[in-house]
């Protein structure tokens, strides 16, 4: 999705042509994806395991383990077609739209991401002396291959510096903002830096006309993780979530509401795996609908940047009759972060919420509360490789979330 690929040709092109019978290469290409999906070991899988979880050898006990295998079967094989299916429309969004179409193998295409050698600007001496509080910017440069598209990851080598992500444009309208850059990299002083920033945030900022119902929209939401342990019962619970923006703004600045709503989805589920039929315990599902910005652009001495997030929720079990449960509410979650952001850090972010509806869960404000609180800790730990003396710094996370319930259950 980072590099933006048509999707209209890429879901026009599952859609057979008489072209696939009359060149042998697509139709070869054609049954090796085929073979690679269709897999044999996962049939012959599937098959035992149905054959070790039937403990009765009756009709109803057999026609109900092949309707599960074959619901196993299907999901797998789908997921399957969905990994080989995206391995192709990256080869084709990163290869062949920039008019790489020769790359055969593996060694083609590392040839084409091969690092680059910066250049260090000639007029600045290769030792500086700087007093304290005094700065100096040293620029260095290289040109793009001709292949590079779309958003690329920038990882310097021998610099204890993190890694960056640009998104490469282009486009005329890239020459305004490279203008406007240029001169905030030749400031000498805070002023004229100052000037140039505001001259580069004002130029216009490039778009894309490639971006598509799901370029650059997908992002993390919520923590997601699997653990298991045991204490009677041998339990599993996992979570995953994501969150999806609605409407791609034209300038990533904007904080109005609709360049700034959400979907957002989390799933959590007990699993017990001890038991003969590997049971699901419990499982709880969170759609959501919410405005949110990361930094609101709200200064103050007490933190470093203020994010803020508000919107509707809602919360059930799937179920349905009287083993059904859900709850719907409204939340607004301010964020503080304070620190240095790239280095060590602390995030607090309270979540208070007040509840709209509560389905067989009428009491459930005695146990869970109105309030959620967030917080997590964050510090830099260096990566060494034998070939690269430094890395980019990783960041190591310790969070923790607590409900405040406002009264202890009877």
């Amino acid at each position: 999705m980072l590099e933006h690929p048509d999707w209209s040709q890429a879901l026009r092109g599952f859609i057979p042509t008489h072209a696939l019978m009359r060149d042998a290469g697509m139709l070869w290409l054609a049954a090796g994806i085929l073979g690679a999906i269709v897999m044999p070991h996962n049939l012959y899988l599937h098959s035992a395991l149905v054959k070790n979880h039937v403990a009765v050898r009756d009709d109803d006990t057999i026609g109900e383990a092949l309707r599960g295998v074959n619901i196993d079967t299907f999901a797998s094989l789908g997921l399957a077609f969905i990994v080989n299916a995206s391995l192709l429309v990256v080869a084709a969004a990163v290869f062949h739209a920039s008019g790489n179409v020769d790359v055969d193998d593996l060694a083609d295409a590392h040839r084409l991401i091969a690092p680059l050698t910066l250049a260090r600007d000639p007029k600045v001496p290769d030792r500086l002396r700087l007093a304290p509080g005094q700065y100096r910017r040293v620029r260095y440069t290289a040109a793009w291959p001709d292949s590079a598209r779309g958003t690329i990851k920038i990882d310097p080598v021998g610099f204890d510096a993190s890694p960056m992500l640009v998104t490469l444009n282009r486009n005329d309208t890239q020459t305004q903002v490279v203008a406007a850059e240029h001169r905030e990299a030749q400031a000498a002083t805070p002023a004229q830096l100052a000037s140039a920033s505001a001259a580069a945030n004002t130029a216009a900022v490039p778009t894309t006309p490639q971006d598509t119902m799901l370029s650059g929209r997908f992002s993390t939401f919520e923590p997601s993780y699997f653990t298991d342990g045991k204490n009677g019962d041998q339990l599993a619970k996992f979570q995953f979530s994501f969150k999806y923006q609605l409407h791609l703004p034209d300038d990533p600045r904007s904080r109005s509401f609709l360049d700034n709503l959400y979907f957002g989805y989390m799933q959590t589920a007990i699993w017990n795996l001890s038991a003969d039929s590997v049971p699901f315990r419990d499982i709880s599902f969170q759609p959501q609908v919410f405005y949110y910005v990361e930094d609101t652009g709200w200064k103050s001495p007490l933190f470093t940047r203020m994010g803020v997030a508000a919107g509707i929720g809602h919360e059930s079990n799937g179920k349905g009759g009287d083993d059904s449960r859900a709850i719907n509410i409204a939340f607004v979650q301010p964020t503080w972060e304070f620190g240095n952001l790239s280095d060590n850090h602390m995030t607090l972010s309270p979540k208070f919420y007040d509840y709209l509806s509560k389905s067989g869960n009428h009491d459930i404000a005695d146990y869970r509360g109105y309030v959620d609180f967030w917080s997590s800790t964050a510090a830099p730990t260096t990566c060494n490789s034998r070939r690269r003396c430094a890395r980019a710094r990783s960041t190591g996370t310790a969070a923790s979330n607590r409900s405040s319930p406002t009264r202890s259950p009877n």
